[in-house]
């Protein structure tokens, strides 16, 4: 497995990382509109925002070990980006599409979510852990 450091980021190439290989870097849909309803419909429920945030967190271990390690990104973006690809199977350029028909309200509440849930990933990487499986409203990872 080819992993190299940078610092404190954990690069790993692109062929390996989920995000590229589930189509994220996609340039084309079959249906544009009908994918931008459903990611306009993923982010105005919080619970399937967050469900597919964590999802990604908990089974694309490459491709969140390289982004949410990098801080020269938009760690935010990326993982509401990487949550469409994995629950809707839609490219990153149909989530910034749909991004912007959002009410400001969502896009803040989306992008409050992802920043727990990394601050929670970096927890983790540090040997902590936030909660417990058992609680309600807390991380494990």
């Amino acid at each position: 497995m080819i992993t190299l450091k940078r610092g404190n980021m954990k690069y790993k190439p692109y062929w390996i990382r989920e995000d590229y290989l589930n189509g994220m870097f996609n340039t084309t849909t079959k249906n544009d509109e009908l994918s931008i309803k459903k990611v306009e419909r993923l982010f105005k429920s919080e619970k399937r925002t967050i469900k597919a945030m964590y999802s990604v967190i908990q089974k694309w271990h490459h491709s969140t070990g390289h982004n949410l390690t990098n801080r020269s990104i938009n760690r935010i973006a990326w993982l509401g980006q990487a949550a469409c690809c994995y629950s809707l199977k839609v490219p990153d350029y149909i989530t910034k599409k749909a991004w912007w028909n959002l009410p400001k309200e969502i896009r803040n509440r989306a992008d409050k979510n992802a920043k727990d849930l990394i601050e929670s990933y970096e927890n983790k990487t540090k040997n902590q852990c936030i909660g417990s499986r058992k609680a309600e409203n807390q991380l494990c990872f």
